[in-house]
């Protein structure tokens, strides 16, 4: 099962329609919504209204209670005061009862979800600092929980130990040691200097949490807030520059927890079973586009699938730039070249691309004398910055089904996480995006030697013209990579 969990969409339409577009591309099986559908933004009614149609769960959060009246607006402070008195009045009776009805959390065979905190849901207290997260770990047993409130993606880790840790939000594995919060950030306030909106995949059967961030036309959303006469100041990702001078998240929020039984929210549903919670969900189709694959350059094909974002520091380009048609490989061939002599990221691998998030302490070769054969090795001592594998770009033509695999091997040193991962150019009505992940597989099939592969067929949607195969992870350590295919399958 694969879950999209979102949270504080804040009344933003044009966030939500992004994130929501971005989902159902994904594939998900289910959406979580952890609460604040609306509050701050112009378009309460329309974003309660996509929730309802769209979204398999939802979890009250404190702006919903106190735009139905289940709590009082003097925990709030003065900006969001005001806009709660417009909300109220945007939202019709049955719009404030479909919200009265909503549970505080959510329980699942192996999660939890609540909007705040898993201690006193009620009084919407905040997970910032890593003590604050010990007494939600204290008040339920699962190893994995989920969280908004903040509007900050943040990972709270508790291992052995005893002491939690906070950690940035990267793509993680979960392990069977630890236990972990995931605040999965804001579609529509984010505030943690990114502008564009953050939600989380969590994948049940890889046990894999991956972080997506979707840009929307933040135009677009101011010109909503004046057209509505509703104030910006709230909205902080508007300032001239989201990403510099921000106050820290604990001077911005705009609501005071509970401090008394009395204050707390009245009369909510504690805790509702995901099992027991079954909604009609409208079908979403995917639009059909041209397949113009062959008249895209390797600018293109570079600027989508190799971005660097503020984490990475070097990205080593394919020196001969290749590409390859998949429509000239018969069905059962690998279409992914090994190159021919010893390379390395200090000169580039042909056919191939690398992405080192800290190339000081991380590399990766291709060595055709060691000792398990002709193979990838990559190295890395920095356990919080991505090294990822990347395969030229593979045009998609008239087949729609392929097979990727790869096999690995990890040195006893390893410590980290490691996944296989397509990703895909779609095209709808000439706009193109990238999806990453279209797919996603950890090694987890026991092969020969102590080595393991991940291997997935999979159907190729008809709007993607393009993809790449990756191999990446976060650890320190050594991969050996043996195999890597990319076959055409009936």
């Amino acid at each position: 099962m694969r879950y999209a969990l979102v949270s504080d969409i804040h009344a933003n339409l044009q966030a939500w329609k992004a994130v929501l577009l971005d989902i159902r591309s994904l594939g998900a099986d289910q959406i979580i919504c952890l609460g604040d559908i609306v509050g701050y933004g112009p378009n309460p009614s329309e974003v309660l209204q996509s929730i309802h149609s769209n979204v398999d769960h939802i979890i009250l959060g404190n702006h919903d209670a106190v735009a139905c009246e289940k709590m009082d607006a003097d925990q709030f402070h003065s900006d969001a005061q005001k806009i709660i008195i417009w909300t109220r009045s945007q939202l019709n009776d049955k719009a404030k009862s479909f919200m009265k009805a909503l549970p505080l959390t959510l329980a699942s065979e192996s999660f939890r979800c609540a909007h705040g905190d898993f201690a006193d849901p009620g009084a919407f207290n905040y997970i910032i600092e890593p003590k604050e997260a010990l007494p939600s770990w204290n008040a339920v047993s699962e190893k994995l929980l989920f969280v908004g409130h903040t509007h900050e993606p943040t990972i709270h880790v508790l291992g052995q130990s005893g002491t939690p840790h906070l950690v940035k939000p990267v793509n993680f594995q979960l392990e069977a040691d630890k236990r972990f919060i995931v605040n999965v950030g804001s579609v529509g306030q984010p505030r943690d200097k990114d502008a564009r909106a953050c939600y989380c995949i969590y994948d049940t059967q890889s046990s894999l949490v991956m972080w997506r961030r979707v840009p929307f036309d933040i135009d677009a959303y101011r010109n909503a807030l004046h057209e509505a006469g509703v104030s910006e100041g709230p909205s902080y990702f508007l300032q001239q520059d989201p990403r510099k001078d921000l106050p820290p998240i604990r001077e911005i929020v705009n609501f005071a927890p509970a401090v008394t039984h009395e204050k707390s929210i009245k009369d909510a549903v504690p805790v509702q079973q995901l099992t027991t919670l079954k909604r009609s969900v409208r079908t979403w189709k995917i639009l059909a586009g041209f397949l113009l694959a062959a008249g895209l350059s390797a600018a293109l094909y570079l600027g989508y699938f190799l971005w660097n974002d503020k984490n990475s520091s070097i990205i080593i380009l394919d020196p001969s730039s290749s590409r390859i048609d998949s429509a000239i490989y018969p069905v059962n061939t690998n279409m992914l070249i090994l190159p021919t002599e010893p390379n390395d990221t200090k000169n580039g691998i042909p056919g191939w691309n690398a992405k080192l998030g800290d190339k000081k302490q991380q590399t990766i070769k291709f060595e055709t004398e060691n000792r398990e054969g002709k193979v990838f090795v990559l190295t890395s001592n920095s356990k919080n910055r991505e090294i990822s594998l990347i395969s030229c770009p593979v045009t998609v033509n008239t087949r729609r089904k392929m097979c990727f695999e790869v096999v690995v091997r990890k040195t006893p040193s390893f410590s980290g996480t490691i996944v296989a991962v397509i990703s895909a150019i779609k095209k709808i009505n000439g706009k193109e995006e990238l999806i990453d992940p279209l797919v996603s597989k950890a090694p987890n099939q026991i092969r020969h030697g102590s080595w393991v592969a991940a291997k997935q067929t999979f159907e190729i949607p008809s709007n993607i013209i393009a993809i790449r195969c990756h191999v990446r992870g976060t650890f320190t350590g050594e991969v050996l990579v043996k195999e890597i295919s990319l076959e055409n399958r009936d």
